[in-house]
């Protein structure tokens, strides 16, 4: 027979183990003599909490700081007629999102590439790989019926050079990540 630490309520426990029991803060405990007392840890996971608050805070308000005063300086610029002014600000702006959302893509690229590997032909996965792209397929339907979001392989940019052009594409999977193709 197993003795829980901690009851609610005695009721329902035999009286012979009742007496076992000490009652602390409006539960039950069961008395054991030499057992090590827990710490208190509750005003240090306060403190944690108020200083994660704290800094996300922080974190926030420098964020909307910069952020206002790009604009101010974009305002500026734009109340001046600082046309390379406006320019370099939009093109900051368009960089570090295009940064952002390339990071964010190439790591979900690594990611799926090392859990897709190929044959020695270099063209063909292994079993394994068919099976997971099917678990992928899966993932992509399971995302669109539940309204989630899901990317599939897309064209991102295509370039003609001459009578060539190059095409460049999102894939999860890096299996055609750009093409050439020949412009008639």
């Amino acid at each position: 027979m197993t003795l829980k630490f901690q009851l609610d309520s005695l009721e329902g426990v035999d009286e012979s183990i009742q007496s076992l029991y000490v009652e602390k803060d409006g539960k039950f405990v069961l008395g054991i003599d030499g057992l090590p007392q827990q710490e208190d840890v509750t005003g240090l996971k306060a403190k944690v909490e108020e200083l994660l608050g704290e800094k996300k805070a922080a974190e926030k308000a420098r964020r909307e700081a910069e952020e206002k005063a790009r604009a101010e300086a974009e305002e500026a610029a734009r109340k001046s007629g600082n046309v390379e002014e406006l320019e370099k600000s939009w093109s900051e702006k368009y960089n570090r999102r295009e940064a952002e959302l390339s990071s964010a893509l190439e790591k979900e690229r690594n990611t799926l590439q090392s859990q897709m590997p190929y044959n020695t032909d270099g063209t063909h996965m292994t079993g394994d790989s068919y099976s997971r792209i099917g678990c992928m397929h899966t993932r992509a339907a399971e995302a669109i019926i539940n309204n989630r979001t899901w990317k599939p392989t897309h064209a991102v940019s295509a370039v003609r050079a001459g009578s060539v052009i190059h095409v460049k594409f999102y894939t999860p999977f890096a299996l055609c990540t750009s093409s050439s193709f020949s412009a008639v």
